[in-house]
Order: C-alpha cells, then structure tokens, then sequence
C-alpha cells in the first residue's frame, strides 16, 4: 500500500475512533440536555440530537434520511478520487481528505444508526456587550452544537483550500524536481 493510502487511513480511521469515542462517552454519561461548563462564558459540552444537517438544516424535511444518503454516497466518491488523483508526496491535501472522510462517515454512522447525530461542544458568549450584539443581530449568541466529526470536516476544508489556493503548486514542483532526480539516477 502506498504512503498517500496509509496515511489517508491512518487520519480518517484515528479521528472517526475519536468521534465515535467521544459521542460514545457523551450518551452513556450526560443526559439528553444535560451541560457540564468547560469555561464559564464561553465552552460547555451539551448532550444534543441534532436530526437534521449543519445548522439542523433540513430539521422537519420528510426525505431527509434519502437526501443524507445521496450526499453521504456523492461525498465518499468524491473524496475518493480526488485521493485517487492526488500524487505521492501531497501530504496536506491527503490529510485534507482524510479528515473529510472521517466526518462523512462519523456523522452518517450515527444518523443512519440512529436517526440523529450526537452533538456536544456548545461555544457561547455571555459577554455583556458581544452577547447582546450577537442576539440583536442573529437571534442568538450561541454557535450551534457540534462534535469531532463537525471540527474534522471544517478543518480538512480549510487544509485543502489552503493546500489548492497556496500549496499545490510548490509540492508539485518539488515533486516533478525528485522525480527528476529519481529519474536521472536510474
């Protein structure tokens, strides 16, 4: 097997354990609702269902579960080949994959297991002059609960854009560079 598949494995397998783990602990220790604070003002874990996507988007939508299906199904071969296409060597855009992977099937393993995904980290303000801002301008001061799977999928997007928009090319370059050299020495 290949560096670029071991290491793709090795990040989505290593961060769905986590989400899993983690959600895992959250239903057998918290009640659905129950909030235990991390930093008073700013961070607690909050047992949630969320039933919909992102945002709940999609909360009270009859075909939800078929239009997950889809979009689960499309993700998984879209990130597959873009791996498939990806050269040996482009370390940040395979981790990119790797972590968006681990959220494709970290929050579909709970949705189709169980009709809703575990949700549990609640950033928040109590700020007196952010939180009502905040309230005033978005009707709340409460970023919506999220979950390891959640913080993979941000992440692996900002690393792939930041690898396609300022990366790609230098790594490509080097890459042409050994196998030239790698080339010449045969």
């Amino acid at each position: 097997m290949s560096r670029k598949y071991i290491i793709f494995l090795s990040v989505c397998v290593g961060c769905l354990i986590l989400d899993q783990a983690t959600k895992w602990w959250v239903v057998e220790n918290m009640a659905v609702g129950e909030q235990i604070l991390i930093i008073p003002g700013w961070l607690s874990l909050l047992h949630a269902q969320n039933t919909g996507s992102a945002f709940s988007m999609m909360d009270e939508f009859e075909y939800r579960m078929a239009v997950f299906a889809v979009s689960a199904i499309l993700s998984v071969g879209v990130v597959a080949w873009v791996l498939y296409k990806l050269r040996e060597g482009e370390t940040v855009a395979t981790v990119a994959l790797g972590l968006i992977m681990a959220c494709a099937f970290g929050n579909n393993i709970d949705r189709f297991r169980f009709g809703y995904v575990t949700d549990f980290m609640r950033n928040y303000t109590e700020h007196p002059s952010l939180a009502p801002w905040l309230i005033e301008r978005f009707g709340t001061a409460t970023w919506p609960i999220w979950n390891i799977a959640d913080a993979c999928l941000v992440v692996g997007v900002i690393l792939f854009l930041v690898y396609s928009l300022f990366l790609e090319q230098t790594e490509e370059a080097t890459l042409t560079e050994e196998e030239s050299l790698s080339l010449a020495g045969d």
